[in-house]
This record gives C-alpha cells, sequence and structure tokens, in this order.
C-alpha cells in the first residue's frame, strides 16, 4: 500500500518541497 504512493512524480515533488524550505532555512 505505501509502495503505491512513491511514484516517480510524488517523488519529484515531495523533493521539490523539501529543496524550498532547506532554501527558506538558509
Amino acid at each position: 500500500m505505501l509502495k503505491d504512493l512513491v511514484t516517480p512524480e510524488n517523488a519529484n515533488v515531495f523533493i521539490g518541497k523539501l529543496g524550498d524550505i532547506l532554501e527558506k532555512a538558509i
């Protein structure tokens, strides 16, 4: 069930959000 949530598209969105958070933190 969890594997179904992890798609390349979702991974890209997740990484993008992480990048935004890191940029704001710096």
